[in-house]
């Protein structure tokens, strides 16, 4: 897989997880060992929703997940009981404390 940093222009080639990045087009939202600003930055596309994190100790977990059709609150439900953090979703807004 190659992705590219559009603020760089950096091209990254990596290996990928095809279940992991083709999911989506059955209503799956599937990571593996995903660091959090990975998920933060799918699950602002999936939802159309912007991230702001408030919090000042970051969050260093890796998560592994398969969630079909779910809600954002699911997600960061379950994201939020393994890293302990807090969040509130207002609109299209999701605070992380």
């Amino acid at each position: 897989m190659v992705s590219i940093d559009h603020k760089t222009g950096v091209f990254r080639k990596s290996s990928y997880d095809p279940e992991e990045w083709l999911a989506w087009k059955d209503d799956v939202l599937a990571f593996n060992k995903a660091s959090f600003n990975e998920i933060v930055e799918r699950l602002e596309r999936w939802y159309g929703v912007e991230f702001v994190i408030k919090r000042s100790v970051p969050i260093t977990d890796g998560f592994t997940g398969h969630y079909k059709n779910p809600s954002l609150k699911v997600v960061l439900e379950g994201m939020s009981f393994s890293s302990d953090f807090k969040f509130s979703i207002k609109g299209d807004s999701v605070m992380i404390y």
